[in-house]
């Protein structure tokens, strides 16, 4: 499974296409900020999850506490 950090921005659009195209399982993490800020046409999304990446340490950290 490859993960796609930034899936839905500038070069996320282009990146997560091309992996899934290599046969890649493609699952993308994005907090949306930069959706709107394509190269192109619009790709599909692949899955993904809406996540700021940089807050993940603390929010994994405190999930591992639980």
């Amino acid at each position: 499974m490859s993960y796609s950090r930034g899936h839905q921005g500038y070069l996320g659009t282009v990146m997560a296409p091309m992996l899934a195209k290599a046969g890649h399982e493609v699952v993308g993490l994005d907090s949306g900020l930069f959706a709107e800020c394509v190269l192109g046409p619009v790709p599909d999304d692949p899955p993904g999850h809406r996540v700021d990446l940089r807050t993940c340490p603390r929010t994994c950290s405190k999930a591992a506490t639980r």
